[in-house]
């Protein structure tokens, strides 16, 4: 595993932890809405996209 998988690992597993504590503010009535929700969400897929191109580049010869 590259060093950048290795990062992209982490950085999406605090994005999500990110995502849940919006999550959990929203639904208290914390926040009027789920914007950073959103924002996070957005940032794990890219993330994990990321992480999916490092996998495909890894494989090739």
């Amino acid at each position: 595993m590259s060093v950048r998988s290795e990062t992209l690992g982490e950085v999406i597993k605090w994005l999500k932890a990110q995502a849940d504590s919006e999550w959990e503010c929203a639904q208290e009535g914390l926040s009027d809405g789920y914007d950073g929700y959103d924002a996070y969400t957005r940032t794990i897929k890219h993330c994990q996209d990321m992480l999916m191109d490092d996998t495909a580049e890894h494989g090739k010869a």
